[in-house]
């Protein structure tokens, strides 16, 4: 009810002050359906522009998990195999056996492919590559009209440094706190966009994708299961703490 939203608003809107947040925006999806959606802060301060449920942020590693259903859907078409080693895509790394398509989802491609984590942002971005080399496409297109556009998610585009048109909508500034724990102004590391990094987007769009998973139309069932079971150990012993195939 009303009452209950109001309480949890004012919880949130709490928490964004006692941890210095600028600005933030959130949603919640129940039964497949965006039921609440709301900003907090602003997204620029110096021009006192409010964050809204549609403000655009930087999505950073997030990309990682809309490029792992991707591949994923190109692994269940059978276009490419967890299996296949990446050097049948011209990625040549350096470990101490045979590194796997797997192996770089489950950021276990470093010493013995496949049994030690360690999160790598620049080995999974060969993933990119690999999609690439297995259709014939650019990474970004296959983003595009794989995951995108079927999804409707029009306010989700990429690094416009990969020659996207630039939105007229502004992205939420970048912030960070000093020594003193004040917030200053930050930045951005624009490195353009790959299976790693360089996706925009809004919580609303993000909630279509998240709708999507739920509803089996982006992976079948099966599919969407491997890619979110538990892969490789994040903490040696520690079980309850793990990595899947792109996902934590």
């Amino acid at each position: 009810d009303e009452a209950t939203w109001d309480r949890f608003e004012t919880k949130l809107e709490y928490l964004r002050q006692q941890m210095k947040i600028p600005g933030m925006s959130a949603a919640i999806v129940m039964d497949q359906k965006l039921v609440w959606a709301k900003g907090f802060g602003y997204a620029d301060l110096e021009n006192h522009i409010e964050a809204t449920p549609d403000t655009p942020y930087h999505l950073a590693s997030v990309t990682k998990t809309l490029a792992a259903t991707l591949i994923m859907q190109l692994v269940q078409e059978g276009v490419i195999s967890l299996d296949d080693p990446v050097s049948k895509y011209g990625v040549e790394l350096t470990s101490q056996g045979t590194i796997l398509v797997r192996h770089l989802l489950m950021h276990a491609s470093t010493g013995v492919p496949g049994t030690t984590y360690i999160y790598d942002g620049d080995r999974y971005a060969y993933l990119a590559q690999i999609a690439e080399r297995a259709t014939g496409e650019p990474f970004r297109a296959l983003m595009q009209e794989r995951i995108l556009s079927p999804l409707g998610m029009t306010n989700t585009w990429m690094d416009k440094t990969c020659g996207q048109d630039i939105h007229t909508v502004q992205v939420a500034k970048p912030y960070q706190l000093d020594p003193s724990y004040n917030v200053i102004e930050g930045i951005y590391v624009v490195r353009g966009f790959d299976a790693a990094a360089g996706l925009i987007s809004t919580v609303k769009d993000l909630a279509k994708f998240d709708i999507a998973l739920d509803q089996n139309v982006l992976l079948h069932k099966e599919a969407k299961e491997k890619m979110l079971a538990p892969a490789v150990a994040m903490v040696p012993g520690r079980p309850d703490l793990s990595h899947g195939l792109g996902w934590f």
